[in-house]
């Protein structure tokens, strides 16, 4: 992996809260930058993948979508009720 240096500005009360976890980890300050901001972006992708699934079962299913569904249901039932 290639590390890039970077400097950055943080709040004192931030620094000094990261600084206690970090001694509390046993993690170098950097370890514990690069593990929040993972933690960052992955939530941003979750939440991004969430959304485009709410967003694709938000769309009313079409005419024909919704004759496959009830089709689909109803060879489910008659397989199923032949197997009770």
């Amino acid at each position: 992996m290639l590390a890039v240096k970077t400097a950055i500005s943080v709040d004192k009360t931030i620094f000094d809260e990261a600084e206690y976890i970090a001694k509390e980890m046993h993690v170098s300050r950097s370890k514990l930058y690069v593990i929040a901001m993972k933690e960052f972006i992955d939530h941003r992708k979750n939440k991004q993948l969430f959304d485009d699934i709410n967003a694709a079962y938000s769309v009313e299913p079409s005419v024909e979508e919704q004759t496959i569904r009830k089709v689909s249901r109803q060879q489910h039932k008659r397989i199923v009720e032949r197997e009770w």
